[in-house]
């Protein structure tokens, strides 16, 4: 029995008033009548976890200890925290166990992620990507450079040295991939080691013939003209292989932006050199539509979330689409 000495705490009430409220609760929690009934599988996982689950993560983690010489880890705030917490607390900062465990996908720094790839480029390595979702930016941006890597590296055996913890059967692009029948890829663009531009890249065969989609475009800085050359370029040699006829990007290129009542309150000076520079690498540009004439609209609405409360902004929206929403998130 644990036994809890309150002679020394500095309290202005009795913690045994509490007695029955807290009785109340623990009891709604084991009931499962709790409110968020859906969260509280942590309740009993100890005793109830999947233990077939648990062989296989045994099974590959003794796979990773015979071949590998860093782990890498990709992935961001709970995704990777919790299994850091445990591993630091049993092996300190800088144990000497092996493999050597890094982290990534925490971050947009050009110059961590260009060191990390350094310090991997001539190691035995296996990635383990953690993302329930699989779009959050900064983890989705640092696995497209280490698959990219792997499959340099390791050619078909990359599969068998990355590890995806995700959903097992929800996911943004892993929804849009299965329901459109998209062949989906990533590349991107180095400058001494260090990821200078990057795209997503949408396959799909159409009366056997294969097009291809970049939605927003490159991220890419477009007034660089060179870099924009060297990312075209990449992304027709990787095309050209897969044999694919034709090929549409979406840029987020800023021409004008205007008020509510259609007036032009900032205009971009740096929209015509990057619009030029397209046009010199002979990209064909569809108009300036009015409707969906390109399949995308040429307007996009946006609302300033500094003038009312997220929750009030949330409360004006259809209950259908908040449903969807909370959906979305959860």
């Amino acid at each position: 029995m644990i036994q809890l000495d309150l002679n020394h705490a500095f309290l202005k009430e009795d913690v045994k008033a509490y007695q029955d409220q807290v009785r109340a609760i623990d009891e709604a929690l084991q009931n499962g009548t709790c409110k968020g009934n859906d969260f509280i599988g942590w309740l009993n996982w100890a005793n109830n976890y999947d233990k077939e689950e648990f062989s296989r993560i045994k099974e590959v983690a003794a796979k990773v200890r015979e071949n590998t010489e860093v782990f890498v880890v990709c992935g961001i705030g709970g995704s990777y925290l919790g299994a850091r917490a445990a591993i630091e607390m049993m092996n300190g900062l800088y144990g000497d166990n092996k493999p050597e465990i890094i982290y990534m996908g925490n971050t947009f720094s050009s110059t961590y992620i260009s060191q990390v790839m350094n310090h991997i480029k001539d190691k035995e390595v296996t990635v383990n990507v953690i993302s329930k979702s699989g779009t959050t930016t900064e983890t989705a941006l640092a696995f497209r450079i280490l698959k990219q890597f792997m499959e340099e590296k390791y050619g078909e055996d990359a599969k068998n040295r990355i590890i995806a913890t995700t959903d097992k059967a929800r996911g943004t692009l892993k929804a849009l991939a299965d329901k459109e029948g998209y062949e989906t890829s990533t590349i991107g663009l180095f400058d001494n080691r260090e990821i200078v531009g990057a795209a997503l890249i949408l396959i799909k065969e159409i009366e056997k013939r294969k097009y291809a989609y970049i939605p927003r475009g490159y991220l890419l800085d477009y007034n660089d003209y060179s870099k924009l050359k060297s990312m075209t370029n990449l992304i027709k040699r990787f095309l050209k292989k897969r044999n694919v006829v034709a090929i549409k990007i979406c840029p987020s290129l800023v021409r004008n932006i205007y008020d509510i009542k259609g007036d032009v309150i900032y205009t971009n000076p740096d929209y015509l050199k990057c619009f030029n520079n397209f046009r010199k690498l002979e990209y064909r540009h569809l108009g300036y539509n009015n409707g969906f004439e390109a399949l995308k609209p040429r307007f996009e609405a946006y609302i300033d979330l500094k003038e009312k409360p997220i929750e009030e902004l949330f409360k004006g929206i259809k209950k259908e689409y908040r449903t969807k929403i909370r959906s979305a998130v959860t």
